[in-house]
């Protein structure tokens, strides 16, 4: 089974570079005047006495130079094709830097529940990111750590890590963290923190990229209901990360 799937690809690259030595027609008829002379030298007796008619220099520079010159051209040909391929992708692939952004964060105080444990009082947060490209994106949460009033999730309540997560243009992803449980303060909650690390890139692959968040969590009261939001936050870092095959 394999045989036959060789000798088409084999075929299929012999017609491909037949074709585009041919497009260089000249090169292919300097080397023909070649074998045509070193024919003639080879065959015709010469007037000479004993030396060849044809000067053997000549026609074999003609007849090997024109088959290296339309070798090289059709790897030219080749490379310039090539070069471009890899140019017009990483175009595409720097073009989704900056582009994954973190639009919000959503907080309120909710209530935990589990079957072997009493009701808990608890933090429920919800990150925000929007595609702001105009392709799609993959992206995957490396680490993530929120932090309310000294409190934080424990490594079992709180993932560190989620696998990829597509977002189409123009659209939004929402990412849960586990809640965070504490008792219900007086007034509003106290301030929080937050540190988040994604990578992401296209889901086909090429170079992916690392951003870093952090800021600072406050609260506001909506008729009431205490509500968080992002405060003093710093510049996000896009950084290059591994190039996936």
């Amino acid at each position: 089974m394999g045989a036959p799937k060789i000798f088409r690809e084999v075929g299929n690259s012999l017609a491909e570079h037949a074709g585009r030595g041919w497009r260089r027609g000249w090169a292919v008829i300097v080397s023909g005047i070649g074998g045509v002379l070193a024919l003639i030298s080879l065959t015709v007796p010469s007037p000479k006495g004993g030396q060849p008619l044809i000067p053997a220099w000549l026609w074999l520079t003609l007849l090997v130079g024109g088959i290296m010159v339309a070798q090289f051209l059709a790897f030219h040909d080749v490379r310039k094709e090539r070069d471009s391929v890899k140019a017009e992708m990483a175009t595409r692939f720097n073009s989704l830097r900056y582009r994954l952004e973190l639009s919000s964060l959503i907080g309120r105080m909710g209530t935990a529940y589990s079957e072997s444990e009493p009701p808990v009082n608890s933090y429920r947060f919800q990150l925000v990111f929007f595609n702001g490209g105009l392709e799609v994106l993959e992206y995957e949460i490396e680490s993530v750590f929120i932090q309310v009033g000294g409190v934080t999730a424990t490594p079992e309540e709180g993932p560190t890590s989620t696998v990829g997560t597509i977002i189409l243009p123009g659209r939004e992803s929402f990412f849960f963290y586990r809640d965070i449980l504490a008792p219900i303060p007086t007034g509003l909650p106290p301030e929080g923190h937050c540190e988040l690390v994604i990578r992401y890139g296209h889901p086909t692959g090429g170079q992916w990229f690392r951003v870093r968040h952090e800021f600072k969590i406050a609260w506001e009261s909506a008729n009431g209901i205490p509500l968080a939001h992002m405060l003093t936050r710093t510049k996000p870092t896009h950084e290059l990360a591994e190039v996936r095959p």
